[in-house]
């Protein structure tokens, strides 16, 4: 009995499951983030995409590379090669250059994601700021120039990374370098502090 009920409840989340494409229903990919749940997929179209996202959920994130076969020669997919998320090239905050934040255990979500990230090419971020206590040094530092991990366990495949990670010359002035993870930087400890959170608490 109890493995039909566990089969039952498994079905009954597939079925609900929506799919949200990038730009028919909503113009951003962030806005198709927000308006996504769990167990949705944000199904981006080719493009350039300028956003610094930020996501809090257990979705799909993909481009229609997700529908190809992957298994040769995905390096040369153009649903790959021509969805791409870019960096703001003047972004409102500063402080916040990856192309994309997986973040847990957040002021507006309490668990530990496991997102699916397929199928996009990353390009031109420049990270993003935080203090880290470093056996109680506490030390600036900007990371994760492509994607910044933060407590959530995505699986990212089928993914490109160019030109991430350096400094770039902004309306405010230059913003340095990452000093950890050109591509991709991970974190799961207590020690962070994102320059967000402190001013959400303000």
């Amino acid at each position: 009995m109890k493995k039909l009920c566990y089969s039952f409840i498994l079905l009954v989340s597939f079925l609900s499951a929506t799919i949200i494409n990038v730009p028919e229903d909503y113009s951003t990919i962030q806005a198709g983030i927000d308006a996504s749940v769990d167990g949705d997929t944000v199904l981006i179209a080719q493009g350039i995409y300028f956003e610094n996202l930020i996501l809090q959920k257990e979705i799909v994130l993909a481009s229609h590379a997700i529908n190809d076969d992957l298994d040769s020669d995905w390096l040369n997919n153009e649903n790959i090669n021509e969805t791409i998320i870019s960096g703001v090239p003047e972004p409102d905050d500063p402080n916040k250059g990856s192309c994309l934040v997986i973040r847990g255990s957040s002021w507006d979500y309490s668990g530990n994601p496991r997102p699916e990230i397929i199928g996009l090419t990353f390009q031109d971020g420049v990270g993003t700021s935080m203090s880290v206590n470093d056996c109680d040094i506490l030390r600036s530092e900007r990371s994760g120039g492509a994607i910044l991990i933060f407590e959530a366990y995505p699986t990212i495949v089928y993914n490109r990374f160019l030109n991430n990670g350096g400094g770039e010359n902004t309306g405010g002035g230059v913003v340095a370098a990452v000093t950890n993870g050109g591509a991709i930087s991970h974190y799961d400890t207590d020690d962070v502090e994102f320059d967000e959170d402190r001013s959400f608490s303000r």
